[in-house]
């Protein structure tokens, strides 16, 4: 039985992005019963918006993306979230769309990494649904984005035969440094560094003992230990997998990266214990 990939795109500003997850995924998914064949981005392009994708019977698509779409519809319009045009001037080289609003097929999944990295993709996926909740901003994209990253390196640590340096310089490779972000991790540090404190606190539990306040970050370093430590599984590699995985579903770009690289690097020493 074919199956294929129904990909919707949700435009709304980012302070709505947590009641979009838990007033309009979550009730699709229960009601389509798909809550293991879905998949969750963040994106920026043509305006602020979740990528929100089923993998459904082919025979059944028209039906159910006719149930996505009046689902949707009706959950903006009851949540008060009418549909408006961006206003001038745009900030991107493309014409925004409306906020909103649901669109169909702008963008379609690397089906040859669907295939290797299913478990990773759909995990990242539940978790940004869990944990992106309401009052969002762009910094609790980037919070999510150190909690994930950080606990790649936490869990490396763990491992008895790790090289320390080893991990350290190859994420240097996708995370490139310039003195801009160096610039702006100083300031978001500044205004942030209780925050900073509170996840390096919580990501460096290494008992694995489920924290009741964060679930899916206690799920996320068990699947981290895991999948580093079956056999054959070359470490530095997958980590960096990982890594880049995390990036594309936060919609995180270069200059977001950068940030976020200078962050990782203020919160470890070269011996890669977490510092502040």
């Amino acid at each position: 039985m074919k199956s294929s990939w129904i990909y919707c795109s949700l435009f709304s500003e980012i302070i709505n992005w947590g009641l979009v997850m838990k007033d309009g995924i979550k009730p699709i998914l229960v009601k389509l019963s798909s809550t293991d064949n879905f998949r969750i981005r963040i994106d920026f392009l043509n305006g602020p918006n979740i990528q929100f994708a089923l993998f459904t019977n082919q025979k059944e698509c028209a039906k159910v993306a006719r149930e996505i779409d009046l689902h949707f519809k009706s959950f903006f319009l009851h949540s008060k979230l009418y549909e408006k045009p961006t206003s001038l001037p745009f900030n991107t080289l493309f014409i925004p769309f409306p906020q909103n609003s649901i669109h169909y097929g702008l963008y379609a999944f690397d089906l040859l990494a669907e295939g290797h990295q299913s478990n990773l993709r759909s995990l990242l996926s539940e978790i940004i649904l869990v944990s992106l909740t309401d009052n969002l901003d762009d910094s609790s994209i980037l919070t999510l984005g150190l909690y994930l990253n950080l606990s790649i390196i936490m869990v490396y640590n763990l491992l008895p035969d790790r090289r320390p340096k080893t991990l350290h310089v190859r994420l240097l490779e996708i995370y490139p440094i310039n003195q801009l972000s160096i610039d702006k991790a100083e300031d978001f540090v500044k205004a942030n560094r209780n925050i900073l404190t509170e996840i390096l606190s919580d990501v460096s539990v290494n008992d694995f003992t489920e924290n009741q306040s964060l679930i899916w970050l206690t799920r996320w370093q068990k699947y981290l230990k895991i999948n580093m430590t079956k056999q054959g599984v070359k470490v530095n590699e997958y980590c960096l997998i990982v890594a880049t995985t995390i990036n594309e579903f936060l919609g995180f770009d270069s200059e977001t990266v950068q940030l976020l690289n200078v962050l990782i690097h203020k919160s470890i020493s070269s011996e890669q214990r977490f510092i502040i």
